[in-house]
């Protein structure tokens, strides 16, 4: 399942209190290092979730998130962790949340700059095994994937989408 392009401001909402209007850093934060590397404004990126629309139960759930660099120029994302961190979340319907990639886990401290050119694509990868936050299985029925992408300032989000487990 993919969500759609017009919905990017709403993804990228997060980044209009990460970054000042035209794309410039909050006060107190220095530009990039590199001339020629802006901070992301809430247009420049596209978030592409992309979930199954139906697994058969037992199986490993692919969950692939795509961030696209929308403009003509080279933009910095400051990440959280040495690897990419990012959260899954698996819930029903109602919201009633059923697994959460990083729940208990200490996140480092730690800001990773990627820089991606214009129209360049950043993946992060990860499957959720069909289990609730205590290990049991989960029962066939449907459910709501989300993914949100840990930064320096508020998190890139991708909205929920639709899982079902038959």
């Amino acid at each position: 399942m993919r969500v759609s392009a017009g919905a990017v401001f709403f993804l990228l909402g997060g980044w209009a209190t990460a970054c000042e209007p035209g794309g410039a850093p909050p006060p107190g934060r220095a530009e990039p290092a590199r001339p020629g590397v802006t901070v992301p404004s809430p247009d420049s990126l596209e978030l592409d979730l992309q979930v199954p629309d139906t697994v058969r139960i037992g199986d490993p759930v692919p969950i692939v998130l795509t961030i696209t660099n929308r403009t003509t120029r080279r933009l910095a994302l400051y990440l959280r962790g040495r690897e990419i961190t990012f959260d899954v979340t698996v819930s029903r319907p109602g919201g009633a949340l059923v697994w959460r990639k990083l729940e208990g886990e200490v996140i480092p401290a730690i800001v990773r700059l990627e820089e991606l050119a214009p129209g360049a694509v950043l993946t992060v990868r990860d499957s959720w095994h069909q289990r609730d936050q205590a290990g049991r299985p989960v029962p066939p029925g449907e459910y709501q994937v989300g993914v949100e992408v840990l930064t320096e300032g508020q998190p890139l989000r991708a909205p929920a989408v639709r899982l079902r487990i038959r």
